[in-house]
């Protein structure tokens, strides 16, 4: 009975020993599980974070390559920007001699001035836009749409009455037997 009892008490503290390190290993699993899940929700968190931030270099990537494109854009219309202010002074002169000679004139007799005009300025070697155009200078082909849409006539002529019209310093006159300086005006006022 002795024997049988002291292999009991060596069975219990076997147990009791079991029984502590199985506890110890259950606390260490219990904190383990904890930083496991904590673990996994930053690293959900960061994932998110990342995915956030992937999204947005895409977008950094498509404007920088919608850019690219804008810069050899500007870079074109900086180099005909460059050309029109070299031939800035002979535009000039042309649309200033236009504007204060050719008012009263027929469409034949401003060409045949040009022309002469043209040639003063080839003579003296000034800078000038090569098939010059007093209209397109002084109000551009946007402004003369908008004219026409409001009852200008689409021909040449009546376009440069408009520019006379709306950039003149004088009351323009105008012979007007259809009417339509007078509804083009009253329409564009």
């Amino acid at each position: 009975k002795e024997y049988a009892e002291e292999q009991l008490r060596k069975k219990m503290a076997f147990l009791a020993e079991l029984e502590a390190e199985y506890n110890a290993l259950a606390a260490k699993l219990a904190e383990l599980e904890e930083v496991y899940t904590r673990t996994t929700s930053e690293m959900a968190a960061f994932k998110a974070e990342l995915d956030g931030l992937q999204v947005k270099i895409d977008r950094g990537d498509r404007l920088i390559s919608g850019l690219a494109g804008e810069k050899t854009r500007w870079e074109a219309t900086l180099i005909d920007l460059d050309g029109q202010y070299e031939k800035l002074v002979g535009d000039c002169i042309l649309a200033a001699a236009f504007m204060s000679y050719c008012g009263p004139f027929p469409s034949e007799y401003r060409d045949s001035l040009v022309g002469d005009w043209i040639s003063t300025v080839e003579l003296n070697e000034i800078p000038y836009t090569t098939g010059f155009d007093f209209a397109d200078f002084l109000a551009g082909p946007a402004v003369a749409r908008a004219w026409q849409l409001n009852g200008l006539p689409t021909d040449k002529f009546s376009t440069e009455n408009g520019v006379f019209v709306t950039k003149g310093l004088r009351w323009a006159l105008n012979i007007d037997p259809q009417s339509q300086a007078m509804n083009w005006i009253k329409r564009t006022e």
